[in-house]
Formats: structure tokens, sequence, C-alpha cells
């Protein structure tokens, strides 16, 4: 879990690291991971099952969600460099 850069998991690193007892910093990762684990689960059964059955328009999707991503990202950039 410690590779994903998430701010939910960065929230829950800072509040074990609160926490007096080593053992219930732990603890409380453990629930963090047990609780997060459904959710990634499903979401990528669901992507593989989507791209499975529609290869073709989810890769047409896919493309075109990135090149959203990009320059909406770069007019972030371009309005925090002004």
């Amino acid at each position: 879990m410690g590779f994903m850069p998430c701010g939910m998991l960065y929230a829950a690193l800072m509040m074990a690291a609160t926490l007096a007892n080593p053992l219930y910093g732990a603890l409380a990762m453990g629930v963090f991971t047990l609780g997060t684990m459904p959710a990634l689960l499903i979401a990528s059964g669901g992507a593989e099952m989507l791209s499975r059955k529609w290869q073709h328009a989810m890769q047409q999707i896919g493309r075109a969600m990135m090149a959203f991503n990009g320059l909406s990202l770069l007019v972030m950039a371009a309005r925090i460099v002004r």
C-alpha cells in the first residue's frame, strides 16, 4: 500500500503515526488496508471486465481520457506559471 500515492493513504499513515503504541499504529494500517481492498478489487475487476467486453472502445476512451488529463494539467500549470 505504501507505493500508492493517495491522499487517503497519507491521512491514514499520519493518523497511525500519532498513536502512542506502535502496535496500535500497525493495527490501524492493517484495518485501513482491509477496508480498501474490496474497493480496489472491484475497481480493477470492473475495469478488466469492461476491457475484455469492449476492448476497442475502452482503448479509445482511455486515449481520450489521457489526452484530456494531459490538456487539463497543462492548463493548470499555465495558470500557476502566470
